[in-house]
């Protein structure tokens, strides 16, 4: 399946490449925002406030596809989306005002895939923000996203990075069973029928799932905080080869937990 809706580099941000003064460590991270619909304000705020250069967001249940600069001067953010006509799922990304000129190109699959591409240092790097269906969705709508994925991932070029995103909505449990170098061993909960799938894909693209690599505090491995409910339900994968590059990981409960990784070149 093909990869649609390219972005222009007006709108890309021209793609320039002197690397002077840009900085060498990026902090990415992912939030479950249930609505963007009211929420702007809060969530840039929030964003500066932990220092955070992208942010990847589902459930925005914005319809068509956009950008919007939200936030002023060194704490501004530029937000790009994807959703569809009835409003339900929508993918987003949100890349702070130092980092908007290091946007080579975007990418808009649908309303549930979506990725970005930046220079950092000299390296590309694509971040791809995608949202599972959720438990209860046919059978063929989660075919067609995991082949949808499949697409993506192969299309992207082996000497690039990859962060992958995602709000999968999926356990992959505790034990590493077959999946030695993609399952850090650092899980939670029990691994039910879709975590097998994830693993499967992860195993198939050569990704491992970073979330799994550390060890921590067990009131600090959920990713989703509800009302008696904990869950680890968002991950980032990773080429196994660009494991290094990661720096830290950190959980910050808010109304849906966050999670926020930094990336560091040399």
């Amino acid at each position: 399946m093909k990869v649609i809706d390219f972005m222009p580099c007006s709108e890309a941000g021209g793609g320039r490449k002197n690397t002077s003064n840009v900085p060498d460590c990026i902090r990415f991270a992912t939030w479950n925002i249930g609505t963007m619909s009211g929420k702007s304000a809060e969530l840039v705020e929030t964003l500066h406030r932990r220092k955070t250069d992208v942010c990847c967001v589902q459930e925005t249940r914005w319809t068509g596809a956009g950008v919007r600069v939200m936030g002023k001067g060194t704490s501004g953010y530029k937000f790009l989306w994807q959703g569809c006509k009835d409003g339900n799922a929508g993918v987003g990304l949100h890349i702070s005002e130092r980092w908007i000129d290091r946007i080579i190109d975007v990418k808009r699959v649908n309303e549930r895939i979506m990725c970005l591409k930046v220079l950092i240092s000299d390296k590309l790097v694509t971040c791809v923000c995608a949202y599972v269906p959720q438990t209860g969705r046919s059978v063929q709508e989660k075919d067609s996203f995991w082949d949808q994925m499949i697409s993506v991932t192969g299309s992207i070029p082996a000497s690039e990075m990859i962060v992958f995103w995602r709000g999968l909505n999926r356990h992959i449990g505790t034990n590493v069973d077959e999946y030695d170098g993609v399952h850090g061993r650092y899980g939670f909960d029990e691994r039910n029928a879709d975590g097998e799938r994830i693993l499967e894909f992860c195993d198939a693209m050569e990704l491992i799932v970073t979330n799994t690599c550390f060890k921590r505090q067990k009131n600090k491995l959920p990713t989703y905080v509800s009302v008696g409910t904990l869950s680890a339900i968002d991950y980032l994968l990773l080429r196994g080869c660009d494991r290094r590059h990661i720096k830290k990981r950190q959980s910050h409960c808010w109304r849906r937990v966050c999670i926020t990784v930094s990336v560091t070149f040399w």
